[in-house]
């Protein structure tokens, strides 16, 4: 497993024995805003996407995510509604 960290932005890499698949997980700081992905680059598919954006009136943590989606499978893809949900969504992936 590797990860490179630049200004704040996390990119880390990682071989999957049990799905064999080598997975990329980003996580970029813009701004005000957080994006996160969980991505196979050499198949160009994505488990995981996650955006969130500061709002100027509330707290962090009344604002809820623009984008959490949590594709498992081709066939099936969810909504989640927290950052809590999409980590605990991709921590398999980075573990096996």
């Amino acid at each position: 497993m590797g990860a490179v960290q630049n200004e704040g932005d996390v990119y880390q890499s990682h071989y999957n024995t049990i799905l064999r698949r080598c997975l990329m997980s980003m996580e970029v700081h813009r701004g005000l805003s957080v994006h996160k992905h969980l991505t196979d680059p050499f198949d160009q598919r994505v488990y995981a996407a996650y955006a969130w954006k500061a709002d100027a009136v509330k707290k962090y943590w009344e604002v809820p995510p623009v984008i959490c989606e949590l594709i498992p499978s081709h066939s099936e893809k969810r909504n989640c509604t927290s950052d809590e949900e999409f980590e605990a969504f991709v921590a398999p992936y980075l573990e096996e």
